[in-house]
Formats: C-alpha cells, sequence, structure tokens
C-alpha cells in the first residue's frame, strides 16, 4: 500500500470530504435563499466584511502551522514534557492576540464606510457587522491552539466533526433568522455564535485525544516561543501571501466598485474556491505526515508523497476545472441568476489559478518541512506584492476581471517554481515528477472536455437534469481515463477493498 494511502490518512481525507460534500450542498441551498433575503447589495457588504475580518487569521503570525508540525514530530519521536510547554506557552500568546484583535475591530469598525466604496444606507450594518464577526474572532483565538493540537495527532477526523456539526446548526438558524426576516445583523449573529460553540468543542475533543495534556503557569517557557518563532515566521510569511493572493480581491473590488461587483465576483469565486478546496483535502493532511518523515530522515516515502499527492489532489482540481469552464454558464443562470454571468471570464482566469495552486500545494508543504521555508517565503512575498500591485492597477481598466489577471499571472510562476525547487530538493527528477504525477492528470481533461463541449453544443442546458447529465458524462469520462492511467492496481485493489469495507458496514449498521 502507498504512503499517500494508508489508514490514517484516507480516514483524515474521508472526514474532510464529507464535511466539504456537505458545505457544498449547503452552500448550494442557502446562497439563492440569502441573496433573495438580503439583496444583492446587502450580500457583497457581508462578503465584504468577512473578507475584512478574514485578515485576522494573520493574527496567528503562522504560530498555527508551526505548532501542528512541532506536534507531528514530537509524536513520531517522544518528548511529553515539551508538549505541555508548548500548550501551556502558547494559551498565553494567543489571549494576547485575542484581546489585539478585539482592539483592532473597533479601530475597523470606526473607519469602516470612509475606506470602501459603501453605499450610505450600508454604513451603519456594516460596521454593526464587523464588530461582530471580529469579537467572534477575538474569542476564537485562543480556542484555534486546540484545533492545531488535533491536526498534530493526524485528529482531521475529529476537526471535521466539529466543522460538521457548528454547519448545520449555522444552516438551521440561518433559515430561521432570515425566514423571520431579521436580516443581515441577524445572519452575522448566528455565524458568530456556530463558530465559538466549534470552537470550544475542538478543546474538549483536544484534551481528550491528548489525555497527558497540562496546561498550567509554571510550564510556560519562553524558549518555546523562540523555538517556533524560528518556523513560524516563515508559515506567516507564505500565509500572508496567500492570504493577499486570494483573499485580497473582494477587498480591491470594494476600494473601487459597488458592493453589486463583490457579490459577482465573490459567487463566481466561490464556484472555484469550493473545487479548489475539494481537491486540496489530500494535501492539507499530508503536512504532518511530511513532519513526520523529514523527522525520520525517510527521503525515499517522502518523494513518494510528493509525487502521489500531487497526482491525485491534480487529477480532481482538472476533472473539476473542465466541468466549471464548460458548464458554469448554465450553472449560474440557473442557480443565482444571469446577472452573475459577468463574471464568467474572471471564473475561467481563477479556475486555471486554482489548478496551478492545487498541482503546487503538495510540493509548497514538502519544502515547509524539509527546511526550505524562507526560500518559499521569499518567492511568496514578490508574489503577493506582484500580485496586489497588478490588481490595484488592472481593476480600474479591466475591473473584476483585472483583479482575477492580477492574481493569475504572478503565481502561475510561483506555482513552477515551487514544484522544481520540491524535486531538486528531494532529488526528485523532473521528467519522473511529470510522468508519474502531472501528465496522468492532465491527459484526461481531453476526453472530458471534448464530451462536455459537444454536448453542451448539442443541447444547452437549460434545467438541473440535463445539465447534471452532462457534468457526469464528462466527469465519467474524466474519472475512467484516470483510473485507467493515473492509479496503480496495488491502490485501486486498496480503493475498492475499502469501498467494499465501508458498504459492507453500511449494511451491518442497517441491517
Amino acid at each position: 500500500m502507498s504512503s499517500v494511502l494508508s489508514g490514517t490518512i484516507l480516514r483524515n481525507t474521508f472526514s474532510g470530504y464529507t464535511v466539504f460534500v456537505t458545505r457544498v450542498v449547503i452552500s448550494f441551498l442557502l446562497t439563492p435563499f440569502i441573496i433573495g433575503q438580503l439583496g444583492v447589495a446587502d450580500y457583497g457588504l457581508w462578503l465584504l466584511v468577512l473578507s475584512v475580518t478574514g485578515y485576522f487569521n494573520l493574527m496567528d503570525f503562522g504560530f498555527g502551522q508551526a505548532i501542528t508540525r512541532y506536534v507531528a514530530m514530537k509524536q513520531a519521536t517522544g518528548g511529553r514534557e515539551h508538549l505541555n510547554q508548548l500548550a501551556s506557552t502558547f494559551i498565553v500568546v494567543y489571549l494576547g492576540i485575542g484581546l489585539l484583535i478585539a482592539v483592532l475591530t473597533v479601530v475597523l469598525g470606526l473607519f469602516l464606510p470612509r475606506i470602501f466604496h459603501i453605499a450610505e444606507s450600508q454604513a451603519s450594518a456594516g460596521q454593526i457587522a464587523l464588530l461582530i464577526t471580529g469579537f467572534a474572532a477575538a474569542i476564537n483565538f485562543p480556542m484555534s491552539l486546540f484545533g492545531g493540537w488535533l491536526l498534530g495527532f493526524q485528529r482531521y477526523d475529529l476537526a471535521n466533526a466539529t466543522d460538521w456539526v457548528s454547519m448545520l446548526a449555522n444552516t438551521v438558524l440561518t433559515l430561521v433568522v432570515l425566514g423571520l426576516h431579521l436580516g443581515l445583523i441577524a445572519l452575522v449573529i448566528v455565524a458568530a455564535a456556530t463558530g465559538i460553540m466549534s470552537g470550544l468543542a475542538r478543546v474538549f475533543m483536544a484534551r481528550w485525544v491528548d489525555s497527558g495534556l497540562e496546561i498550567r503557569l509554571h510550564h510556560f517557557r519562553r524558549e518555546k516561543i523562540r523555538e517556533i518563532t524560528t518556523y513560524s515566521v516563515y508559515f506567516f510569511i507564505v500565509s500572508t501571501a496567500v492570504l493577499i493572493c486570494h483573499g485580497s480581491d473582494q477587498i480591491v473590488i470594494g476600494l473601487f466598485l459597488p458592493t453589486t461587483a463583490v457579490a459577482i465576483y465573490g459567487v463566481n469565486l466561490r464556484l472555484v474556491e469550493t473545487s479548489r478546496n475539494l481537491a486540496g483535502q489530500l494535501s492539507y493532511v499530508l503536512l504532518p505526515v511530511a513532519a513526520g518523515l523529514h523527522a525520520l530522515a525517510d527521503t525515499t516515502r517522502l518523494q513518494q508523497v510528493l509525487m502521489e499527492g500531487t497526482r491525485l489532489s491534480l487529477a480532481l482540481i482538472v476533472g473539476l476545472a473542465v466541468e466549471l469552464i464548460v458548464l458554469s454558464p448554465p450553472f449560474l443562470r440557473l442557480w443565482v441568476g444571469a446577472q452573475f454571468l459577468d463574471g464568467y471570464v474572471a471564473l475561467v482566469v481563477l479556475t486555471i489559478v486554482a489548478v496551478a495552486a492545487i498541482g503546487q500545494d503538495t510540493a509548497a508543504k514538502v519544502l515547509m518541512v524539509t527546511n526550505k521555508q524562507r526560500v518559499v517565503a521569499g518567492v511568496s512575498v514578490i508574489d503577493s506584492a506582484t500580485n496586489l500591485g497588478l490588481s490595484l492597477l488592472l481593476v480600474q481598466t479591466l475591473g473584476i476581471v483585472g483583479v482575477a489577471l492580477g492574481t493569475a499571472i504572478p503565481f502561475l510562476l510561483v506555482a513552477s517554481f515551487n514544484v522544481v525547487l520540491a524535486c531538486r530538493s528531494l532529488k526528485l527528477p523532473l521528467r519522473d515528477f511529470w510522468n508519474a504525477s502531472l501528465l496522468p492528470a492532465l491527459l484526461p481533461s481531453v476526453p472530458s472536455f471534448l464530451i462536455l463541449w459537444g454536448l453542451s453544443n448539442w443541447t444547452y442546458p437549460s434545467d438541473w437534469v440535463s445539465l447534471l447529465w452532462q457534468g457526469a458524462a464528462g466527469g465519467t469520462a474524466y474519472a475512467a481515463v484516470f483510473l485507467a492511467i493515473g492509479v496503480s492496481n496495488r491502490d485501486r485493489q486498496y480503493l475498492f477493498a475499502v469501498v467494499q469495507q465501508r458498504v459492507g458496514s453500511l449494511r451491518v449498521a442497517k441491517g
């Protein structure tokens, strides 16, 4: 069995997909309802507030990913006392950061209408929404330590379970408050409350998984901050660059265009991000795996993780990208209305970015845990600066398409660089990487695209049934070719055995 298809990784990946599918279904059903209840302008205002408060995640300073790496390595090599010292130290650090977030929220709330292109009638609601969302982020911040703890112990399944329950609760309450026509502020309160409950659940789960975890003031060690900062500073730089590249688009649009443009771009971006998140579940769980292998100096298995992780995750995003490019216009028309088709060109550009992002994601994670974090961080800074500069320049002449191009142009170069560097770092020939990872994922896109393009031109999918069967035809073509050329016999047999076992368990439980 391959390293990528181990039991732990499959469990974590499948749990991630369970949450993902639930999120996609909820978003699909809920988004048109929310837009209908709030209106396009207020929906755009909500997206703008979420984009602004999303930058509070940078206040983590990269500690979260560095802590996950540290915990995973100590799990592989032993170190109970070090883990307790780490938790006791960073709960204090995170409490301080949470307080700082609360202060920043108040300051941003005062100046929000002056910074962005917000109508006067929306100013008060936008300020209140920002305050609620920001204070919830401040409360959640100390609890995020325990989320990182679960990931370090490779219990993504438990972390995902809290997300799943939180999503269901948020969905029910959203339907209630909007059904009662309580408006934007009630929607924001619901999101804040369910987020806090999810954080509390992760605290209890982390302490259950790590029964030896002790958080005591006498365990506090300043040297742990210095030790973690050695790595976290690079995670912080990369996270900042990623957020600027992929999270600042709506803010840039909000500076120059009305909130309706933010909504149009945001809905199209959501389709792309949904596909990207689906494909990224596998590479997401590989960080602690790669950290453990690096601690054991197992280069051979790291090569395997790089090739297999890239091939499997890239296959998912390429298959979805073909569907997006061909079928998103009828999908948008049926889902949220024809006015959102104005963002189609931007969607195509962002889809190309998503393919490149997933294609280099495993390589970037390998680099970050094999002491190449300085190079990755430096390249990310160049990428984000170029991205922001191009987006600010192009939005004034090309609108939302200019913002998408500002994201795409520098990132395509960065993605190529990270892949080449990771291969050289692990002494893996680029030809082997191309043949084992890229080619098997890219080739099946040709028959898939031809089938989808032919079907959509033969009969335009004007209803959900025709859209679904055309999408299924293209997806089946891609999957069939990929399974034939991109998955080894051993892995096929293992996957089929897992599926049969799951189905058998369901039948037993049902009986």
